[in-house]
């Protein structure tokens, strides 16, 4: 493979170009994309760009213009200021026809075709629809996951509805559900050829028929036998440690007796009627004549029954029906592969529907298709005359075969860019093998060798640790070319201890005493422990290192799994460290996301007790345990604990999930409790984004309450399809440590990198296998059946990748890397453990099984050997490794530097901010103190009354309307159950029902129905005298009515002398008094907005009236709700300035929408109900508030009120 010339490379046929980590990648397809346009005179439309990102795309496109900027300058003006540039400005005579054509590329740059594949694929098949049979209008959608979980349900349904009851049985238990099948599907297993075992659908039905005879014989004989069988399973010939010691204790009972009594348990409700008897049920085998007679005392008889002999034939025959139920799953999973396969393409064309992945199966099968293919390749050649394919070696086998039918062609111009040592994306679909037949096949093949990242004893590190290996990458294709630095050599320093690479080690006595491997967990709380105090000494001042400035924004952790970097925050958090995670992670993961579920639920079921217990002790609301006991024992308390979900479940069901969240928000003051905590921003980031996330869901899937539960919980599922848009967003510090996982940190680059757990082992898990057969095309296989050799193929193939990954994670550094090693759970099968002591010590390591080569190689070594390995790494490097043992932690904290800064003082504001303008409401003019006028007024004035606990039970022994709990939740109870009932139809059985589950949906008890019931009897049957009619509630249709009448209209600037002064002419309404209430008004003056709720407007016989539901207490019988009493109350709570603004407010919408409208004709008047006081049969006329305003009066106060009226 030879050095790629930027300058002279020719510009013809297909080129590979290996770009190692630093090498400049991206300036070389900026270079070459300059020089297709001066040597080729292509356009910037016919040069075709395609990478593997959105953030890389749009790199490419600022790098590629500033490229031409440059160009354009140096042509002009002969200015050098890039090598290259230059070069080609020496190399073509003809400056004015290149700057010509650079200024053209720069004129036409917003038609550069530089693409995403999916983005190329979807330009492909908009432009050629008729090719490709695309239709016009095809939605293109980002999440699949309801629609593969519908086909993996109905592929259950299918498979199991009418299967034998035992296999349903077996495969509930061991399948769980649906998911199972879900969980096969995947980008890797879409791209399999060849699925193996082939295997045919087995019969197990003879063995189902012989297994239910011996089910029914040991029925028959239990029923008859049970006394005998316990009596000689208590037989002392049996051995103690397994059926349970005979010596009884204190209280009489023995371990025999407990043990045989849990056996029995067991077989009663495994032979009882409703059982389907398969699976059989834990320690069955108890029954057993063998285990019986395994379990018996030396020189002892065991004793004998008929059971125990027919329990040995059902465990025989349980065992053959398992073996073929497992070969039945194995013959379902291939099935569904198949069958998942064909209903997602039909169910998307159906739907007209396609996924991101499905425009490149679409793009590849017509490519394939013949002369309909051929056609396009050539249609697509003549449109892009060149193509540069970024990171090729992320590329799959759809993506590899859309470029080999487009390009492989001796007319087109070529370049892949790739280095297959950085191929690390296997679980997103990525696939190496598709990279080593491209490179196969191309004629040309360079790489780039000049490191412009790293200081020069890094690389001169890097080359040590993989150069020495016949096969560093384990597989033949991927080679490793030793790096040469671009920088100019910087250390000076030749103490090891400073070593650009620092190799600690783990194997001395402190930490594998006796050749023994640490857990994996103990390993990584030691290691984030000593990996946090080498980053204190880096950024605090002191000797050595740290005089070399690190501060923390330099420092990145790389690790592989999000465990791993909470495990390293923790760590740095204990020294006070700054810190950010840069992770794959979704919110829906996070502790956030738990909490906020609990929190959710409790809302959607207030009554639900252990839901809102679970929601209270959260860090979100923060009740403690003490807190929660205490309301246990008061039920007042507990009322006011609850009525936040209750308050907060109305909202959400009237108003939508985000003005809900942001009212709890407030109201709970979640953000200030959060932000206490030392990860408070994340807490409240995280947050705020699942709220985003949630109000986007439930709008655009239009989802309710339950909708957006269910939903949010299937988020949270693992195993389900997770969108980028998910991913947690990242905290915003540049001065602090970066917690990278490996495959993110690809693409970036830090001054100082720790690499503390690349020692992750290759043992291939799961029961489905993935790998790449032996035949030259390479083609990717799935073993469902787990076959030993598809496990060695498939571990060889995880080596390669985790070697990749440590390569990967070593050429992040531009100045220091460390490393960590040692004796772990699992790393004996690591990237470290093959290139450390394994493959540099064997001329061939190409071992069929590989992996258990390295186990075995590992434990035959001890840990002078493992060390003595190192050493000769160390001297490999020259200079360039340190070795040592893992430092201990120290426990010193971190200083936060003081920086010089000016002296800060106060500003005094001299301007003046008008904060009169808001929006206004009934609640805001009348309230004593400031009100929301978010919500809506439910009772204003309405306050807690009973005094203790005491007062609460009383009220309960007598439940009549009166002692009915009052308060703002009572308040909102009733306002919802007038509201939801159908005042002229139900019968009085569907009215208790409604009654019943209200007041269990607000956490009354069922004590309450009957008052309740009676009371709303009694309010429908009411006549309510209005002027010129009479009329009753239960005479207006549910279609003459509208609840919760919501209105706005603008306000003049008001103050509480405005409200004084127009009411000052309006006589009380009592006769002869003067309108004192309005000296309670104390709010500030305000402007803007009024807004309010009527309770209810309804129509009735050609004239409009406004109700106003009221329940609030004023006694304990009716004489407390007669005219005096409801006056009083009127004036004393100011529903005298309510009614008129409802009343206002009712009138110009009115005006405006009915065109015959006239206030004197056609409006009817206003009734407060008092609901607690109305009974006409005992006292006629109480509970009930009219009045009629004058027009005159309400004209007056709209032009006091409103602008224009």
């Amino acid at each position: 493979m030879k050095k790629f010339d930027l300058v002279n490379a020719p510009l013809f046929g297909a080129t590979l170009i290996e770009a190692g980590a630093g090498t400049g990648k991206t300036y070389a397809i900026e270079s070459l994309f300059l020089r297709l346009i001066i040597e080729k005179k292509l356009t910037v439309d016919q040069i075709l760009v395609v990478t593997f990102t959105k953030a890389a795309t749009e790199e490419l496109k600022g790098r590629i213009r500033n490229k031409l900027i440059n160009a354009k300058d140096t042509f002009k003006y002969g200015t050098n200021n890039d090598s290259l540039i230059y070069s080609l400005y020496e190399k073509y005579e003809d400056h004015a026809l290149a700057g010509e054509l650079i200024n053209k590329a720069l004129i036409d740059f917003n038609e550069a075709a530089i693409f995403t594949i999916h983005g190329f694929c979807a330009r492909i098949l908009s432009e050629y629809s008729f090719e490709t049979g695309t239709l016009f209008d095809t939605e293109l959608v980002t999440d699949q996951a309801d629609l593969m979980q519908e086909v993996a349900e109905d592929f259950w349904r299918i498979s199991l509805y009418e299967a034998a009851p035992e296999f349903i049985s077996y495969s509930a238990k061991k399948l769980k559900g649906p998911e199972y099948f879900l969980k096969l599907l995947s980008r890797q297993v879409s791209s399999c050829k060849k699925i193996i075992p082939c295997i045919e659908k087995p019969s197990f039905e003879k063995l189902l028929y012989d297994y239910r005879i011996f089910i029914q014989r040991v029925r028959s004989i239990w029923s008859v036998s049970k006394d005998e069988i316990a009596q000689l399973m208590h037989d002392p010939a049996i051995k103690g440690n397994i059926y349970g010691k005979t010596e009884a204790a204190s209280d009489g009972i023995s371990g025999r007796d407990i043990k045989i009594s849990a056996l029995f348990s067991g077989m009663e409700r495994f032979l009882n009627g409703r059982s389907v008897g398969f699976p059989l049920f834990d320690r069955f085998e108890y029954f057993t004549a063998e285990k019986i007679n395994n379990s018996i005392k030396i020189k002892h008889k065991a004793p004998s029954h008929p059971l125990f002999d027919m329990c040995d034939m059902v465990l025989k025959s349980s065992r053959d029906i398992a073996a073929e139920f497992e070969k039945n799953i194995l013959y379902l999973k291939r099935e569904f592969i198949k069958y998942a396969d064909t209903e997602l393409k039909k169910r998307k064309k159906n739907r007209n529907i396609q996924y991101y992945e499905d425009l490149l199966t679409k793009v590849r099968d017509t490519l394939v298709s013949g002369s309909t293919g051929n056609d396009l390749s050539f249609r697509i050649r003549r449109k892009y005359m060149a193509a540069l394919i970024d990171e090729f070696q992320d590329t799959d086998p759809v993506q590899y075969e859309i470029f080999s039918n487009l390009f492989d062609s001796e007319a087109s111009v070529l370049f892949i860019i790739g280095d297959p040592k950085q191929a690390i994306y296997s679980f997103r679909g990525a696939d190496i093998f598709s990279y080593m037949k491209a490179a196969a096949r191309t004629g040309s093949k360079n790489t780039l060798t000049e490191n412009w990242r790293s200081d020069p004893c890094l690389v001169d590190a890097v080359n040590a640790i993989f150069s020495f290996a016949e096969k560093p990458f384990v597989f033949d294709e991927i080679s490793f070319t030793k790096g040469i630095s671009g920088l100019k050599e910087t250390r000076v320093d030749p103490d090891l201890s400073y070593a650009e690479l620092t190799l600690w080690h783990m194997f001395s006595e402190r930490y594998a005493a006796n050749d023994k491997s640490l857990p994996i967990k103990e390993a990584e709380e030691i290691i984030s422990e000593s990996v946090a105090s080498e980053v204190l000494r880096l950024t605090n001042t002191g000797d050595g290192e740290a005089k070399k400035g690190f501060r923390e924004g330099d420092i990145a952790i790389l690790v592989r799994t999000n465990d791993q970097a909470r495990t390293v925050k923790e760590s740095l958090l204990k020294r006070k460290i700054p810190s950010v995670i840069y992770s794959h992670e979704n919110v829906f993961d996070s502790g956030e996301a738990a909490q906020l579920e609990r929190v959710l639920a409790a809302v959607s079921d207030p009554s639900n007790v252990k839901s809102v217990r679970a929601a209270l002790v959260t860090d979100i609301i923060g009740v403690t345990g003490g807190d929660i006991d205490s309301a246990c024992q008061d039920p007042l308390l507990w009322d006011r604990l609850q009525a936040v979900f209750i308050e907060c479940s109305h909202i959400w069901t009237r108003y939508g999930f985000i003005k809900m969240f942001r009212h709890f928000m407030k109201m709970e003051k979640v953000k200030e409790r959060l932000v206490r905590f030392h990860d408070g921003e994340r807490r409240v980031t995280n947050l705020l984004h699942l709220s985003e996330i949630l109000h986007r869901a439930s709008t655009e899937k239009n989802l309710g309450i339950t909708g957006l539960l269910r939903w949010f919980s299937e988020q949270r599922d693992i195993s389900g399809e997770r969108l980028e848009e998910h991913l947690l967003r990242l905290e915003s510090d540049d001065e602090a440590v970066k917690i990278v996982t490996m495959h993110k940190s690809k693409g970036l680059e830090f001054p100082v990198v720790f690499c503390p757990f690349n020692w992750g082992g290759s043992a291939v898990r799961g029961d489905e296998i993935l790998f790449h057969d032996e035949g030259k095309e390479r083609n990717p296989v799935l073993d469902l059946g787990r076959d030993e050799r598809s496990v060695m193929s498939a571990g060889k193939e995880l080596l390669s990748e985790n070697i990749r990954l440590l390569y990967v994670s070593l050429t992040r550094a531009k100045k220091k890397c460390y490393l960590v090693w040692g004796r772990i759970n699992s790393a004996e099968t690591s990237a470290m453990a093959y290139l450390f002591h394994y493959a540099r010590n064997r001329k061939s390591s190409g071992d069929d099984d590989i992996i258990k080569s390295l186990k075995d190689n590992m434990a035959g070594k001890k840990n002078e050997d493992l060390i003595d390995d190192l050493d000769d790494l160390v001297i490999k490097g020259k200079g360039s490794i340190g070795l040592s043992v893992l430092p201990p932690p120290d426990d010193i904290k971190y200083d936060i530097p003081e920086e010089n800064a000016e002296r800060l003082f106060c500003r005094n504001f001299t301007g003046k901010i008008d904060d009169t303008f808001r929006i206004s409401s009934y609640s805001s003019i009348a309230a004593r103190t400031s009100a929301t006028h978010d919500i809506k007024d439910v009772d204003a004035g309405a306050v807690e009354t009973y005094k203790d606990a005491k007062d609460l039970q009383e009220f309960s022994e007598k439940p009549d309307i009166f002692s009915f709990p009052r308060g703002a939740r009572p308040g909102t109870f009733f306002h919802d159950l007038f509201e939801s009932m159908d005042y002229s139809g139900p019968e009085a059985a569907l009215r208790e029902k409604l009654v019943a589950g209200k007041l269990a949906e607000y956490g009354f008890g069922g004590i309450w129905k009957m008052p309740v019931c009676d009371m709303i009897e009694k309010v429908l049957a009411v006549l309510l005298n209005a002027e010129g009619m009479t009329l009753k509630l239960s005479d207006i249709e549910r279609k003459n009515r509208v609840n919760e009448m919501e209105f706005y209209f603008p306000l003049k600037t008001i103050t509480p002398h405005t409200i004084k002064k127009v009411f000052g002419g309006l006589r009380g309404i009592k006769a002869g008094s003067d309108p004192d209430w309005t000296d309670n008004l104390l709010f500030a003056p305000a402007k803007g907005f009024m807004k309010g709720y009527m309770d209810m407007v309804f129509y009735h016989e050609g004239k409009f009236f406004l109700v106003d539901w009221k329940s609030n207490y004023l006694g304990t019988g009716l004489e407390y709700y007669g005219r005096n009493s409801l006056y009083e109350t009127m004036e004393r709570e100011s529903y005298i300035l309510q009614y008129h603004l409802y009343t206002l407010a009712l009138h110009q919408y009115l005006k405006l929408k009915n065109t015959g409208y006239t206030y004197k004709d056609s409006f009817g008047g206003i009734f407060y109900i008092f609901i607690r006081g109305v009974d006409d049969s005992k006292s006629p006329g109480s509970g009930i508030y009219y009045d009629l305003p004058d027009i005159s009066f309400i004209d007056r106060l709209g032009k006091v009120l409103i602008p224009g009226y």
